[in-house]
């Protein structure tokens, strides 16, 4: 598993959550294991609200996927064909949310090699 998360290069991007402007965060992850694994952290008081996603299966079997706000499900669950994938790019709205002070994860239902990259705000 890789994981990682980052503010985006030199340039700050913002968006509107909550009536407020917050820096657009990146996070991706490499995840193998079938279950939960973690995109990004918890934030304590906060929700982490997803802009966009990318998702793509590059295992050798399909794999059903969906995000998750610590271990409760915040998307439907998507097939991911073998080399296939999908984008969700909801701008201006968003794609989905944490509930306060929860960790995103994506959660796999057999071993895979699903790449998750997506963009997401504080809020």
């Amino acid at each position: 598993m890789t994981t990682n998360a980052t503010a985006r290069g030199q340039q700050t991007e913002v968006a509107f959550g909550g009536g407020h402007e917050a820096a657009i965060k990146q996070a991706f992850v490499n995840a193998t294991a079938s279950g939960n694994t973690q995109v990004v952290a918890l934030v304590s008081g906060k929700k982490i609200r997803v802009l966009w996603a990318l998702v793509g299966n590059s295992g050798a079997a399909v794999v059903d996927v969906n995000f998750q706000s610590a271990a409760a499900a915040i998307t439907a669950t998507q097939p991911l064909a073998v080399d296939g994938g999908f984008m969700a790019n909801c701008q201006p709205s968003w794609f989905c949310e944490t509930l306060i002070g929860e960790a995103l994860n994506i959660n796999l239902s057999a071993i895979g090699a699903v790449a998750v990259t997506l963009g997401y705000i504080e809020v």
